[in-house]
């Protein structure tokens, strides 16, 4: 369930003169109590709410945006024993890589969807599908209910804080990085807590009452015509067949397509085949043609008036920006990856509760989150150029990632071991915040809204990726390394259910948790690679001979 910011300035030419605050007052005209109007350009006339409205708007956008980031950080701690309690340990990746593969094609289209049936419909349509399936995933009975009719289903809906004056940005950016804050950090606690027997299904269903309260907040507070040009027809007019048409619903499945097919070739190879079979193979070549499709298609309706593709044709030839699209995706997996794994390794080798692996994680995920709210502070006072920011915060977190790469073979519970994860979250953080603040200011205007869905989509989708690879290292090192070591039905039940393992003979439990640790081990291995990747791209961003871009300068040519 996505958040991001559109932002919609007035465009004025180099010898305008800005009018004063009294003349920009006087010229305020309100249709709803509560609600203004701000003049952006001829024909132009953006809702923007005011007084109570504001401030309630705002809390029920941020209640969905803290949701959604809720979402996989509280997950992350309960996630062994929510797939022990279903027998389904070996599908434990599908509950959250189904849930951001998803996220990724249905973003899109439905941003562009809130323009043509208004942002207070979408917004409130959003928060039903994602109350209704919170609910599901909680009376979920198997892996399989909880991965496919549920997390996957909650992906579609889409909640935007997309509306606000640019001036306004320093500002709404480090309110929603507060909340990232508060998210990061209760959500691994709250779902260690929740971690029970039963208990778990209240990881899901603790979204029931928020929801809720959020609906009841925007169906009241937020204006009809929210974001939306005053001069814009009404609902009936705008909700035409030419509308819906221009909608770039091919790119989109397109997308979801490719997203899925990439999943699970490395979610099943390994477990229900092998890489050289026919079924990965057939699969790697869907995936590849699905991309190729995507790609072509995305070019060739750029060229076509009326339409609005996900992916325009002229993001290729921007530098800059493919260097921040680049920095989002190779960001992704690290983080995801993290979250998810890192807490897995203190239950499983360290016999940690998954209340102690939730507070175990929060060096790493909240030290992020707040790491994000002081560099949009920074970065918007001080006007430092986006790349100095990134550049420092690729390399704390290459670095930070490597040292976490450690903790999985090293005996015991180490005070160290928070310390890396600190240094990973401090750099992570850097990033996250930059690319939260840099998009309006590197993409063009007429692309700021799905340029900044996009940032959080590609996240997301590496996301996705990242913890298919880590599941695929994992079960592979579990299937060709345990066979001589378990028989073939101690093997299928730990599979099903990792807290099998404290049945075997204390031998065989330090060997099969020494696969388990140079699982965990590879894994983030090859996440260094990733974040490496970080440093390249982030290079994308530099302006030869010009000044640099940062928050209210945009270089010159």
């Amino acid at each position: 369930m996505p958040s991001h910011i559109q932002f919609a300035e007035p465009t004025l030419k180099k010898k305008a003169v800005r009018p004063s605050r009294r003349e920009t007052r006087d010229n305020i005209t309100s249709e709803e109590k509560g609600s203004t109007q701000r003049t952006l350009s001829p024909g132009s006339e953006i809702v923007y709410p005011t007084g109570w409205r504001l401030i309630l708007t705002t809390i029920g956008l941020l209640i969905g945006f803290f949701l959604s980031n809720l979402d996989v950080t509280i997950v992350s701690s309960s996630l062994t024993n929510i797939t022990d309690s279903l027998d389904g340990f070996e599908k434990r990746s599908w509950i959250i890589t189904g849930y951001l593969a998803t996220y990724t094609g249905f973003m899109a289209i439905w941003t562009k969807a809130s323009d043509i049936i208004g942002r207070k419909q979408t917004t409130i349509a959003a928060l039903v599908i994602l109350l209704a399936f919170s609910i599901g995933c909680g009376c979920a009975q198997t892996v399989d209910q909880l991965h496919w009719r549920c997390r996957c289903i909650r992906a579609r809906n889409s909640l935007h804080i997309r509306d606000c004056p640019k001036t306004r940005l320093p500002t709404y950016s480090g309110i929603m990085s507060c909340c990232l804050a508060l998210a990061c950090l209760i959500g691994p606690i709250i779902g260690g807590a929740l971690a029970g027997d039963s208990a778990w299904r209240w990881v899901f269903l603790i979204n029931a009452p928020l929801c809720a309260i959020a609906i009841a907040i925007i169906m009241i507070a937020m204006p009809k015509n929210f974001g939306l040009d005053q001069h814009t027809p009404s609902f009936r007019t705008r909700a035409s067949y030419r509308s819906f048409a221009n909608l770039d619903l091919v790119g989109s499945v397109l997308m979801i397509i490719g997203s899925f097919l990439i999943v699970t070739v490395l979610n099943e190879t390994n477990l229900a085949f092998s890489w050289v079979s026919g079924s990965a193979i057939v699969l790697l070549v869907l995936t590849g043609v699905s991309w190729v499709a995507f790609f072509a298609w995305e070019w060739y309706i750029s060229g076509i008036p009326g339409k609005d593709p996900i992916f325009p044709k002229r993001w290729f030839f921007d530098r800059p920006w493919m260097g921040i699209l680049i920095t989002s995706f190779v960001t992704g997996a690290p983080f995801n990856v993290v979250l998810v794994y890192v807490p897995q390794q203190a239950q499983i080798l360290l016999d940690k509760s998954p209340l102690d692996s939730g507070i175990y994680l929060i060096g790493y995920s909240a030290v992020a989150a707040a790491a994000a709210a002081l560099i949009n502070i920074i970065s918007s006072k001080g006007r430092i150029p986006f790349i100095y920011s990134l550049l420092v915060g690729c390399v704390i977190h290459t670095v930070g990632v490597g040292l976490l790469s450690t903790i999985a073979t090293s005996k015991g519970f180490h005070a160290t071991d928070v310390v890396y994860g600190v240094i990973a979250g401090i750099g992570m953080g850097l990033i996250l915040g930059v690319l939260m603040l840099a998009t309006p200011y590197i993409v063009e205007d007429r692309d700021l809204a799905i340029g900044t869905g996009t940032v959080v989509q590609l996240r997301f989708l590496g996301g996705a990726i990242g913890l298919a690879i880590a599941s695929n290292i994992l079960n592979g090192h579990l299937s060709h390394h345990l066979k001589g070591v378990l028989s073939s039905h101690e093997l299928h039940l730990f599979l099903e259910n990792v807290k099998s393992i404290t049945h075997l003979s204390p031998q065989l439990q330090e060997q099969v948790k020494g696969v388990l640790a140079e699982s965990y081990t590879t894994q983030l291995r090859v996440m260094i690679g990733f974040a490496a990747v970080q440093l390249p791209a982030v290079f994308l961003l530099i302006k030869p001979g010009q000044r640099q871009l940062a928050a209210d300068r945009v270089a010159a040519g």
